[in-house]
């Protein structure tokens, strides 16, 4: 008897913890199968677009024997449509309690939600083993408003770049990717490489009529009064070249983006318009120190031929012609000596303060340049960056308000 209860007694602990054992991988496995499905469906393939198909009429027939399926791998582009395929458990439908709105569902690609995204229900079939197929159909565009969607989309795009498949599936934009089996190629180009081929015509034309006009207009010298002066013959100036090329190379970037994405209405960040506006506000202040200049020195020179004109004695009108001669040549814009001598020197020679302007203005540029390219959107600077440049800029317009003209 001892013996016998004995046996009962480790059969009752081996069950415990059995038992115990079979609820740490149930709780354990919740989770996990949570945190890679979204409802109870499966992306089985990337489908025939519905729209127009005569195919689909009948979706009993179609649908649910795969006939929807293509076989090759699927390449897609901006502005593209693609369907998918899914698939429920059985007796389960989007219409049941747990199952995920699908007009909610947005397309995830290499994992990752793509937000407005949103899915166009198409036909749906259930098979004699009650498992339903649902056809859900997806316009590949855009959406830039959030720091995630821009870094989503950023990935995407160096991922398409490497030239490797991508799995393809849908989910609720804050949760997870469905289980799917679809891969699909995604061309940063496509199709629009003949639209590439001319952006950089027109954009070849417009740097040819920018830089023509520069160079025969006072577009981008200076402006104050230049008496015996062409336009021409002007000195350049850097505010306003900096003004210019900022300018330029925005509408440059927006036109490249609508040529090879298509879409006209890219997000252009909140950082970029800041810097658009401290190259602007540091435009405006260099001209109304300029026109101040100017102003100051007419005033000196006409205050200086007030005194020479009462006759002081000889060494005072020495001083006072000696003055006279030094400050008139402020009164009047410089001669250019050429375009780079222009916008980092003065009477002085180079300005470190003018140095550091144009080479940081060149600095930001080649990172906007290359993550356009690399990423069909424009960069988000960080606060700090746009800080660095507002104290250059700053800088650049504290220290050009003593500035002597050569």
């Amino acid at each position: 008897m001892k013996q016998r209860a004995k046996m009962k007694g480790a059969a009752w602990k081996r069950g415990a913890h059995g038992l115990a054992a079979f609820a740490v991988l149930v709780c354990l496995a919740a989770p996990m199968r949570a945190q890679t499905t979204s409802g109870t469906f499966t992306v089985v393939c990337v489908a025939r677009n519905p729209i127009g198909s005569d195919e689909l009429k009948d979706p009993e027939k179609v649908i649910t024997h795969k006939h929807a399926c293509l076989d090759a791998p699927v390449r897609l582009h901006f502005g593209d449509r693609v369907t998918l395929a899914v698939e429920h458990a059985a007796n389960v439908t989007f219409d049941d309690t747990g199952e995920p709105n699908p007009a909610d569902l947005v397309l995830f690609l290499d994992g990752k939600p793509l937000p407005g995204t949103r899915a166009a229900v198409g036909a749906s079939a259930t098979d004699e083993d009650d498992v339903t197929t649902t056809l859900l159909t997806y316009h590949i565009t855009r959406d830039l408003t959030t720091q995630e969607a821009r870094k989503n989309w950023k990935d995407l795009v160096l991922a398409a770049r490497s030239g490797r498949t991508l799995t393809i599936s849908t989910g609720l934009e804050k949760g997870p990717a469905a289980q799917s089996h679809a891969v699909v190629e995604f061309t940063i180009f496509g199709d629009r490489a003949g639209r590439l081929v001319g952006w950089f015509l027109a954009a070849a034309a417009g740097a040819f009529v920018f830089f023509s006009i520069a160079a025969g207009t006072g577009v981008l010298r200076d402006k104050e009064p230049g008496e015996g002066l062409e336009v021409t013959e002007r000195a350049y100036s850097l505010s306003r070249t900096q003004a210019a090329f900022w300018t330029v190379l925005v509408i440059y970037a927006f036109l490249f983006i609508w040529f090879v994405t298509g879409e006209y209405n890219a997000t252009i960040p909140a950082s970029v318009v800041g810097l658009m506006g401290i190259t602007l506000a540091t435009f405006g202040t260099a001209a109304a120190l300029d026109a101040t200049n100017v102003q100051n020195n007419k005033a000196k020179v006409a205050d200086l031929k007030e005194k020479l004109a009462q006759n002081p004695p000889e060494p005072v009108k020495t001083t006072l012609e000696k003055e006279k001669k030094q400050i008139e040549p402020r009164t009047t814009v410089c001669k250019s000596e050429g375009f780079w001598r222009d916008i980092i020197s003065n009477a002085d020679g180079a300005g470190l303060h003018r140095l550091q302007f144009m080479v940081w203005t060149l600095a930001l540029a080649v990172v906007f340049v290359v993550n356009v390219w690399q990423t069909l959107a424009m960069p988000d600077f960080d606060a700090t960056l746009l800080g660095l440049m507002g104290i250059t800029s700053g800088t650049y317009a504290i220290l050009k308000a003593p500035e002597k003209k050569r």
